[in-house]
């Protein structure tokens, strides 16, 4: 399977955030943690962001 593309959506604007839907697709066997890989994505998102200088806050 060739690579897709990922999807970034911008959702809503709020006054302290912005919602963004990301789509992926990842091709896996049947006994990968699919919860697995998107944690790691979750996570990659966060450094990403904390290397921009951007703080991610909790939800309320």
């Amino acid at each position: 399977m060739k690579q897709s593309p990922l999807q970034v959506l911008l959702d809503e604007f709020g006054t302290q955030a912005r919602i963004f839907t990301v789509n992926y697709w990842h091709e896996t066997a049947p006994d990968v943690d699919l919860n697995g890989i998107a944690s790691e994505l979750h996570f990659a998102i966060e450094q990403r962001f904390a290397e921009a200088g951007m703080k991610v806050l909790q939800a309320t």
